[in-house]
């Protein structure tokens, strides 16, 4: 199955900027503000989507060893 995550990031971006933006209140900045906000946290997420994999494993990896000490310490403490 294909991945499409970053074609519908690039899709909400530009519809955040050239629907939603434009629709938005002149008179409400913090409106405007929020928006750019998402549409930036949107981009920032898609820059480091190559990264996902790289990442889940290193936290499975850290997970992995923090299981392995708590199993060493609770045979320690309990029979």
């Amino acid at each position: 199955m294909a991945d499409y995550t970053d074609n519908a990031l690039l899709a909400s971006i530009k519809a955040l900027n050239e629907v939603v933006l434009p629709a938005l209140d002149p008179s409400d900045p913090l409106a405007t503000e929020q928006l750019r906000l998402v549409a930036g946290f949107l981009k920032f997420l898609g820059a480091r989507l190559p990264y996902v994999h790289d990442r889940n494993r290193f936290d499975l990896e850290h997970y992995l060893a923090l299981a392995g000490r708590l199993a060493a310490d609770a045979r320690l403490a309990s029979a």
